[in-house]
């Protein structure tokens, strides 16, 4: 019978491999940061895909965020939306999408799609 992870591979193709970015663990942060990699297995497309997760350090006693907080960050990511549009349109155009996402324990999410020569632009 095969196993559980050989059908997982089959259906959605190898799984991500962890790179060692830094060469060192040591980081001013509680938790290293983590890289994962995972090139395409059916086609060769030339899209590709980057998000960016910054996650608050949290215990496991951390309290629920209240009502308002929950609002006040909707309140920011849609006004960060907005915000992002305008900049962004030269990019939209070209073939790039992007999502904004923050959360209370989620974080900030940020994801980009699109043409690899065109993402580099992203960073100016």
């Amino acid at each position: 019978t095969p196993k559980s992870w050989e059908v997982a591979a089959t259906l959605f193709g190898p799984s991500p491999q962890p790179l060692d970015l830094f060469g060192s663990n040591a980081t001013p942060f509680a938790a290293p940061p983590k890289v994962w990699y995972r090139s395409g297995w059916i086609t060769q497309s030339p899209k590709v895909t980057v998000c960016v997760v910054f996650r608050p350090m949290r215990s496991r006693h951390s309290i629920e965020a209240t009502a308002l907080e929950n609002m006040q960050l909707t309140l920011y990511q849609r006004l960060l939306g907005e915000e992002m549009v305008p900049k962004m349109v030269d990019l939209t155009m070209a073939g790039v999408s992007y999502s904004i996402n923050v959360g209370y324990f989620s974080g900030l999410s940020l994801t980009f799609t699109g043409f690899g020569h065109v993402l580099p632009r992203l960073v100016q």
